[in-house]
């Protein structure tokens, strides 16, 4: 009788010992990492949401429940087990309806102990993020004004007769095309260069996005202000996409106050290709409703920077007349300028 007590005893101690220890280590050795399939996405774009879960240790992890809260909108829980030394990757294909950054900070792991009573948690920072542009735009205001400043910039390309004179030297940002590499240059320098050609012969525009709101009357904001910066933004977004599709070479100016990078987006270099275009839909989809500078200045910079024969777009979100006369009163005198106001945008 003396005997059998002492086993349980024992026993007792040991499940006592393991349950004690299982609950303190239930995730040591449990490493976890998201990362998403694309960083940029249009709007409703799938993309897959990448959750990796390691077990670095030599035992058997019988119980782990994640809990992924990534968005109002996403929330993922999930169940495993992880075997000694083992790596569990589960991919999810999600997507987002709205434009802007979204950031997936954090994820809640659970282990359970030894007798699958009792369970430990441990919180896992994720800096994961995913960035949706805007949405395309169209009707007949945008159609006509795009064709109008279309036209303007074709015809200028035979201001001067070909070919196209080089006129400087500058280093690749990543945005050029490779045509315009100048090897014997980037041999000589050790940095890669790029040709810099002369804008009267070359197809070639400026795109200029404000996001300041206008009133001739008092500084409050107009109705409706921040459906009127989505849709500059998505005007945006059509003007550059259809000057690439066009294959005319394009700078893009702003006055947009960016979320999450180092970086304003105040000035993007001339450039063509979907590098550059993807760049910019970057920019466009971080952009906040907030300005970092008034129009009067984010004009003034454009005239300091452009040439007369240059064709320019303007995109403001109210007050075409207005806008007219700040860009026009900003100095240089501007050959051929367009402005779209994105409430005269339907829809």
């Amino acid at each position: 009788m003396f005997v059998p007590i002492i086993f349980l005893l024992i026993f007792i101690a040991i499940v006592y010992f393991l349950q004690t220890w299982s609950i303190k280590n239930a995730l040591k050795g449990v490493e976890y990492k998201r990362e998403v399939s694309k960083l940029l996405n249009a709007p409703g774009e799938p993309f897959s949401l990448i959750s990796s879960i390691t077990n670095t240790s030599f035992r058997l992890i019988p119980f782990v429940a994640v809990h992924e809260n990534l968005t109002e909108e996403i929330s993922h829980n999930f169940k495993v087990y992880l075997m000694p030394r083992s790596k569990l990757v589960r991919k999810v294909e999600t997507s987002l309806p709205k434009r802007g950054r979204y950031l997936f900070s954090r994820a809640i792991i659970n282990g359970g102990d030894f007798l699958g009573i009792s369970e430990n948690y441990q919180a896992f920072s994720t800096r994961c993020e995913i960035i949706i542009y805007p949405e395309e735009i169209s009707g007949n205001y945008i159609n006509r004004v795009t064709g109008s400043f279309l036209g303007d910039v074709s015809v200028s390309r035979f201001i001067v007769p070909d070919p196209t004179l080089v006129t400087g030297f500058s280093e690749y940002t990543g945005r050029e095309p490779m045509k315009s590499i100048s090897w014997m240059q980037t041999l000589r320098s050790g940095t890669m260069m790029v040709k810099n050609y002369d804008y009267t012969t070359e197809l070639s525009a400026t795109v200029v996005l404000s996001l300041d709101y206008l009133s001739d009357v008092d500084l409050r904001l107009p109705e409706g202000a921040p459906e009127l910066v989505e849709k500059s933004l998505s005007i945006a977004r059509t003007i550059c996409e259809t000057l690439n599709k066009r294959k005319i070479r394009y700078d893009f100016f702003s006055n947009m106050s960016p979320m999450g990078r180092t970086g304003t987006w105040d000035y993007v270099n001339e450039g063509l290709g979907d590098r550059h275009l993807s760049y910019i839909l970057e920019g466009l989809g971080r952009a906040s409703l907030l300005r970092n500078e008034p129009l009067e200045q984010l004009a003034a910079r454009v005239s300091k920077r452009q040439l007369a024969n240059k064709s320019i777009i303007f995109i403001v979100p109210n007050n075409e007349y207005r806008a007219m006369q700040i860009i026009k009163q900003s100095g240089k005198e501007i050959k051929s300028l367009t402005v779209v106001a994105a409430d005269k945008v339907g829809g």
